[in-house]
């Protein structure tokens, strides 16, 4: 019995990480096509920012999915982010 309750919550964990996945990789394609709405021009102006990658990012989910490494997507996410949303913020705050 309690290897089935076990088995249960792996299976409940498992599902939920699948998830969490799915949800970044929807979020990274929304950020790119969001990106590459940004004028040539404001790129320029703003160097700080590495928008070519930002544009690449749902390439390598969406190519890569199988191959992706989730250590470096979670950086991403948790580290890569905050920093873009605080570029932004500088731009839209000048």
């Amino acid at each position: 019995m309690k290897q089935l309750i076990c088995l249960e919550m792996i299976l409940i964990l498992s599902q939920k990480i699948l998830f969490i996945e799915m949800l970044a990789v929807c979020v990274f394609f929304k950020l790119e096509n969001c990106v590459r709405l940004v004028s040539s021009d404001l790129r320029n102006e703003n160097k700080s920012i590495p928008w070519r990658s930002w544009c690449g990012i749902r390439d390598i989910f969406a190519h890569q999915y199988s191959n992706l490494d989730l250590e470096s997507a979670w950086e991403t996410i948790t580290t890569d982010l905050p920093n873009l949303k605080n570029e932004i913020a500088k731009i839209l705050n000048s």
